[in-house]
Protein backbone atom coordinates (compact mmCIF):
# COMPACT_ATOMS: atom_id res chain seq x y z
CA UNK A 1 0.00 0.00 0.00
CA UNK A 2 1.47 3.11 -0.65
CA UNK A 3 -0.47 6.23 1.46
CA UNK A 4 1.12 9.28 2.94
CA UNK A 5 0.58 12.26 4.71
CA UNK A 6 1.94 15.52 3.73
CA UNK A 7 1.53 18.77 6.13
CA UNK A 8 3.15 21.85 4.60
CA UNK A 9 2.45 25.38 3.40
CA UNK A 10 1.36 26.21 -0.45
CA UNK A 11 5.52 27.91 -2.02
CA UNK A 12 2.95 29.00 -5.06
CA UNK A 13 -0.49 29.85 -5.59
CA UNK A 14 -2.36 26.79 -6.95
CA UNK A 15 -2.59 26.35 -10.48
CA UNK A 16 -5.71 24.78 -12.05
CA UNK A 17 -5.73 23.34 -15.13
CA UNK A 18 -8.18 21.54 -17.35
CA UNK A 19 -7.70 17.78 -19.12
CA UNK A 20 -9.60 15.25 -21.34
CA UNK A 21 -9.93 12.01 -19.93
CA UNK A 22 -11.88 9.41 -21.81
CA UNK A 23 -14.80 10.32 -19.68
CA UNK A 24 -14.56 13.99 -20.38
CA UNK A 25 -12.84 16.95 -19.10
CA UNK A 26 -11.35 17.00 -15.61
CA UNK A 27 -10.16 19.52 -13.44
CA UNK A 28 -7.03 19.54 -12.12
CA UNK A 29 -4.95 21.58 -9.25
CA UNK A 30 -1.43 21.40 -9.15
CA UNK A 31 -0.14 22.47 -5.67
CA UNK A 32 3.74 23.35 -4.55
CA UNK A 33 4.16 22.54 -0.69
CA UNK A 34 7.19 23.20 1.40
CA UNK A 35 7.18 20.66 4.46
CA UNK A 36 8.82 21.54 7.25
CA UNK A 37 10.30 19.29 9.88
CA UNK A 38 11.43 20.75 13.04
CA UNK A 39 13.90 19.06 15.62
CA UNK A 40 15.45 21.10 18.16
CA UNK A 41 16.81 24.11 16.80
CA UNK A 42 17.11 22.31 13.49
CA UNK A 43 14.49 22.99 11.24
CA UNK A 44 14.65 20.59 7.58
CA UNK A 45 12.39 21.72 4.45
CA UNK A 46 11.46 18.96 2.08
CA UNK A 47 8.96 20.45 -1.19
CA UNK A 48 6.91 18.36 -2.82
CA UNK A 49 3.98 18.63 -5.38
CA UNK A 50 0.30 17.45 -4.95
CA UNK A 51 -2.07 17.12 -7.68
CA UNK A 52 -6.12 17.36 -7.09
CA UNK A 53 -8.40 16.09 -9.14
CA UNK A 54 -11.99 17.33 -10.33
CA UNK A 55 -14.28 19.19 -7.88
CA UNK A 56 -11.59 18.99 -4.98
CA UNK A 57 -9.02 21.18 -7.60
CA UNK A 58 -11.25 23.88 -8.09
CA UNK A 59 -12.01 24.22 -4.62
CA UNK A 60 -8.31 24.05 -3.50
CA UNK A 61 -7.75 26.82 -6.72
CA UNK A 62 -10.68 28.94 -5.11
CA UNK A 63 -9.87 29.01 -1.36
CA UNK A 64 -5.88 28.43 -1.18
CA UNK A 65 -2.89 30.87 -2.01
CA UNK A 66 0.19 31.20 -1.27
CA UNK A 67 1.39 30.60 2.06
CA UNK A 68 -1.81 28.40 2.98
CA UNK A 69 -1.39 25.44 5.38
CA UNK A 70 -2.45 22.33 4.44
CA UNK A 71 -2.79 18.46 4.73
CA UNK A 72 -2.97 16.13 1.98
CA UNK A 73 -2.43 12.05 1.89
CA UNK A 74 -2.76 9.87 -1.20
CA UNK A 75 -0.30 8.04 -2.80
CA UNK A 76 2.96 9.25 -3.35
CA UNK A 77 5.92 8.71 -6.03
CA UNK A 78 9.75 9.98 -6.45
CA UNK A 79 10.27 11.63 -9.76
CA UNK A 80 13.91 11.55 -11.30
CA UNK A 81 14.56 14.68 -12.99
CA UNK A 82 18.09 16.45 -14.02
CA UNK A 83 18.76 19.96 -12.45
CA UNK A 84 20.02 22.70 -14.45
CA UNK A 85 23.43 21.60 -13.40
CA UNK A 86 23.05 18.29 -14.64
CA UNK A 87 22.77 16.48 -11.81
CA UNK A 88 19.77 13.67 -11.20
CA UNK A 89 17.45 14.67 -8.40
CA UNK A 90 14.26 13.46 -7.14
CA UNK A 91 10.92 15.06 -6.97
CA UNK A 92 8.08 14.03 -4.30
CA UNK A 93 4.67 13.74 -6.07
CA UNK A 94 1.27 13.18 -4.70
CA UNK A 95 -1.82 12.17 -6.50
CA UNK A 96 -3.97 13.47 -3.97
CA UNK A 97 -6.82 11.34 -2.52
CA UNK A 98 -8.45 14.09 -0.37
CA UNK A 99 -6.75 17.95 0.94
CA UNK A 100 -7.68 19.36 4.53
CA UNK A 101 -7.42 23.27 4.90
CA UNK A 102 -5.17 23.89 7.98
CA UNK A 103 -5.07 27.83 7.66
CA UNK A 104 -7.88 29.06 9.94
CA UNK A 105 -11.56 31.57 8.24
CA UNK A 106 -9.33 35.13 8.89
CA UNK A 107 -6.45 33.58 6.84
CA UNK A 108 -8.52 31.60 4.54
CA UNK A 109 -10.80 35.28 3.17
CA UNK A 110 -13.84 32.83 3.61
CA UNK A 111 -15.90 29.84 4.40
CA UNK A 112 -14.61 26.19 3.99
CA UNK A 113 -16.32 24.90 0.72
CA UNK A 114 -18.90 22.19 0.45
CA UNK A 115 -17.23 18.73 1.25
CA UNK A 116 -14.60 20.46 2.88
CA UNK A 117 -13.21 20.07 6.48
CA UNK A 118 -11.93 23.21 8.38
CA UNK A 119 -8.93 21.28 10.66
CA UNK A 120 -7.66 22.80 13.95
CA UNK A 121 -3.64 22.11 13.98
CA UNK A 122 -3.94 21.38 17.48
CA UNK A 123 -6.33 18.44 17.28
CA UNK A 124 -3.69 16.62 14.67
CA UNK A 125 -2.32 13.55 15.84
CA UNK A 126 0.56 14.71 13.66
Amino acid sequence: MNKAIFIGNLTRDPQLRSVNTPSGAASVCDLSIAINERRGTQTKTTYAQVTVWRTQAENCARYLSKGKKIAAWGSVAAVPYQGRDGNWRAQLEMQAEEVKFLSGKSESGGDVPDGMTQVDPDDSPF
